[in-house]
């Protein structure tokens, strides 16, 4: 994911600004929740109507790469991006501070 530079908004007090972020440096700064595999295939994310499951390919494989010490965590763009046009949400995995692979489930 290194090299890649994204121009997200960022909440400084009563303002906005915006800023050019790696990608990886993005999803960690909009993370939400860490989860587990089984929370995300027993109970729907965000505004999903059902849970993950292996029928989305992203999250299969995903999934496949967890190892022991990983994390998994929700992310969400704020509100601003979502107004741009330029809102993402999914689920992140996460390896000794880095994030390993992303499964995004929605963006417009």
């Amino acid at each position: 994911m290194a090299g890649r530079s994204w121009l997200v908004s960022k909440e400084t007090g009563a303002q906005t600004r915006f800023i050019y972020m790696t990608l990886e440096e993005t999803f960690m700064e909009w993370r939400k929740e860490r989860v587990s595999v089984e929370d995300i295939e027993l109970k729907p994310i965000f505004d999903l109507e059902t849970p993950l499951s292996d029928d989305v390919q992203d999250w299969r494989r995903l999934k496949s790469m967890v190892k022991d010490g990983d994390e998994l965590w929700t992310f969400c763009s704020p509100q601003e991006e979502w107004d741009r046009f330029m809102g993402w949400q999914g689920i992140i995995l996460v390896r000794k501070g880095r994030v390993v692979e992303v499964c995004v489930t929605s963006q417009n």
